[in-house]
């Protein structure tokens, strides 16, 4: 097994003096990463409160989990894809590769992998509890979360055309919805099919707002907005709704 080091300058500096806006950065660490030689990673993640610090690491197929307090490598958790090479050989195929985006929900980590999929890690037990499929060919990648309605959103930019999936965290990870052809000045389809019902179109209420994308309402009045692949909405949503603008 060979150490490889990995300098986390603006890191540290960042997660523990809180300067991020600071003008000079100044290295305070060296944490050294157990494994196979770090060739390939993508985004990380810090938690605030807790101050562990989530890495994509594509070179050993995990998210390797740091303490930034400490600056000591913790652990990490397998089972992902990993850095695939390109077809002359090289690195990499970022297209195809994970994980991507991190983020940490409640006592979970969410990450993007390459296959178009979402693992669910349990910070408790270290494993990766869930696997959700987005339904695409390549990486799941850049995320955000909606607290207020415990909404996980992720994109697959790499797809053609590249859509974005919302996934519900409460228990069961059920996808809600999906968006597609979020360009800007484009058309947008926002399809959302939680009940056994199939409604289209009925009720929806559009107006454009700029080039960012627009706004949909259902007929509940609850907001649908794309462009920014935000979502928002007030207890059960329409069974299969889509709305065009």
């Amino acid at each position: 097994m060979s150490i490889n080091a990995f300098t986390a300058t603006a890191i540290a500096v960042a997660l523990l003096a809180g300067a991020a806006g600071a003008a000079d950065l100044t290295k305070i660490a060296e944490i050294p990463i157990p494994g196979e030689k770090l060739v390939s990673f993508d985004i990380s993640f810090v938690d605030q409160k807790t101050q562990r610090y989530y890495f994509a690491d594509r070179s050993n197929k995990s998210v390797d989990i740091f303490d930034a307090r400490a600056n000591k490598f913790l652990g990490r958790v397998g089972g992902f894809v990993g850095a695939v090479m390109k077809a002359d050989g090289s690195c990499c195929n970022n297209a195809k590769s994970g994980p991507n985006g991190v983020l940490v929900i409640g006592n979970e980590v969410w990450a993007g992998d390459g296959d178009s999929t979402i693992k669910v890690i349990d910070l408790k037990t270290m494993k990766i509890v869930d696997t959700i499929s987005t339904g695409g060919k390549l990486r799941a990648n850049e995320m955000t979360y909606d607290p207020k309605d415990r909404i996980f959103i992720i994109g697959n930019q790499n797809d053609e055309p590249p859509f974005t999936t919302f996934v519900s965290t409460k228990p069961g990870h059920k996808i809600i919805g999906k968006a597609a052809d979020l360009q800007p000045g484009g058309r947008a389809r926002l399809s959302l099919h939680p009940g056994a019902e199939e409604r289209r179109d009925e009720g929806c209420r559009r107006r454009a707002r700029s080039a960012q994308g627009g706004v949909g309402e259902d007929a509940a009045g609850r907001q649908l907005q794309s462009g920014r692949a935000r979502l928002r909405a007030e207890g059960e949503l329409r069974p299969r709704l889509q709305c065009r603008w």
